[in-house]
């Protein structure tokens, strides 16, 4: 879990909607001491995904998998983002942008041409841990700030141990809600709502809670903004919005992202 200062001032920033309207100074100076402030940068939808698919090309699996346990191990949001970024990289098309109308792109969501205020992408990557809707403009920054990371030394393990645990304990019937209540329950973790809710969303991302109807993104590239959901109002990230106890986990996608570490 992020610190008590720079939560709080996080927060203020999202209730203020920019840096440029927050009232409160100090929260402002937690920001700057933390370098957690961003330019607002104007981007291009075609310019956006080449800059993304560079950032991709630089990320290796293995670091990020490390980074991601890292952040586990010490709670640490932001470094166990760049890998629900990834997993959704895994298929994701080069591509120009296509749209009927005109604004958002048919194929990942993005937007013709818009202004990213990246202090709100960042702000995101510490208080979740993950990306929700895979917008582009996130996938690119979490992977970038991950490219910039020194390398990591291999972690124990020892948390994501405890995590799956929970996972292959839950029952028939056991909903996200009720798993991530279950999951802010370790006591190791020492999770936030949002961080727990965050490490299922990036789960579901990585294939680990899916469905046989409804997939992660190991084999197949889907845009979060297009598939289906599992009811109006829900805010779960695809696929585990779907999940039920009763589905388990995914060994395979365990393995694959995991198994190297998960031996002792």
């Amino acid at each position: 879990m992020i610190n008590t200062k720079l939560n709080k001032a996080l927060k203020d920033f999202l209730r203020s909607g920019s840096v440029d309207n927050m009232q409160d100074s100090s929260s402002i100076e937690v920001l700057k001491e933390y370098e957690m402030i961003f330019p607002v940068v104007e981007m291009e939808h075609d310019d956006l995904i080449e800059k993304l698919h560079i950032e991709m090309a630089k990320a290796e699996k293995s670091k990020v998998v490390q980074e991601f346990l890292s952040g586990l191990e010490n709670n640490e949001p932001q470094k166990r983002a760049a890998l629900s970024a990834y997993a959704i990289m895994q298929k994701f098309p080069d591509h120009k942008f296509e749209s009927h109308a005109g604004i958002q792109c048919g194929i990942c969501s993005g937007f013709k041409k818009r202004k990213v205020d990246f202090t709100l992408v960042n702000a995101m990557r510490y208080l979740g841990g993950s990306t929700n809707n895979g917008a582009p403009e996130q996938l690119y920054f979490f992977l970038a700030e991950s490219n910039r990371e020194r390398e990591f030394s291999v972690p124990s393990g020892k948390k994501m141990k405890a995590v799956l645990s929970v996972l292959s304990s839950a029952s028939a019937g056991d909903t996200p809600v009720i798993l991530e209540k279950k999951i802010r329950g370790i006591n190791e973790l020492k999770f936030s709502q949002d961080e727990s809710r965050g490490l299922l969303d990036l789960l579901g991302h990585l294939g680990v809670l899916e469905t046989p109807e409804h997939k992660g993104f190991l084999n197949e590239y889907k845009n979060i903004g297009l598939v289906p959901k599992k009811s109006r109002s829900t805010d779960w990230s695809y696929p585990v919005d779907f999940w039920l106890g009763k589905y388990g986990i995914n060994e395979n996608a365990v393995n694959f992202w995991f198994g190297d570490y998960l031996k002792n």
